[in-house]
C-alpha cells in the first residue's frame, strides 16, 4: 500500500472540501452537511447497498453477483468521472477502461491453445477480511 505522510497537513475541513469537490452525489440542491452524512453513512455501512443477484451460467450453475443501489451506484460512477478518469489503467486491465467488454476481451484470446477460466469465489469476503 502507498504510504504518504500528505494527510497529516490536511485538517479536517481541508479533506471536508475536497470529498465535496468531487460531487459524489452528482449535482444536488443538499446542504453540505447532508452531502456529508450521506456519504459518512453510506461508507460505514456499504453492505446494505448491495443487492444479490443471480444469473444462470452455461453450465447450469449460477453466478452471484452483489449490484450496487442507485446511491451507491451514483457514488462509484461519480468517483471514475470526477476521481478516475484520466489516469492510465495498466495494458495489462482488460476490464476498467472505456470500451472494455466482454468481446473486446475474447479477442485476446482468440486462436491461442490453452485458455485458463476461473472464478474468485468469496472474493468480497476475503478482501474485507484480509484487506489490502
Amino acid at each position: 500500500m502507498y504510504q504518504t505522510d500528505l494527510w497529516k497537513y490536511c485538517t479536517q475541513k481541508h479533506c471536508r472540501d475536497m470529498l465535496l469537490s468531487f460531487r459524489l452525489l452528482g449535482n444536488t440542491s443538499w446542504p453540505d452537511e447532508k452531502v456529508m452524512a450521506c456519504l459518512y453513512a453510506v461508507s460505514n455501512h456499504t453492505e446494505r447497498h448491495y443487492r444479490t443477484v443471480r444469473i444462470p451460467k452455461r453450465d447450469g450453475t449460477e453466478r452471484r453477483l452483489l449490484v450496487p443501489d442507485k446511491i451507491l451506484m451514483r457514488i462509484q460512477k461519480n468517483i471514475l468521472h470526477h476521481i478516475l478518469d484520466g489516469y492510465a489503467v495498466s495494458g495489462c486491465a482488460t476490464a476498467y477502461h472505456k470500451g472494455a467488454g466482454v468481446v473486446p476481451n475474447a479477442w485476446a484470446h482468440t486462436g491461442k491453445n490453452v485458455v485458463v477460466k476461473l472464478d474468485i469465489k468469496f472474493f468480497r469476503e476475503y478482501f474485507i477480511s484480509y484487506g489490502s
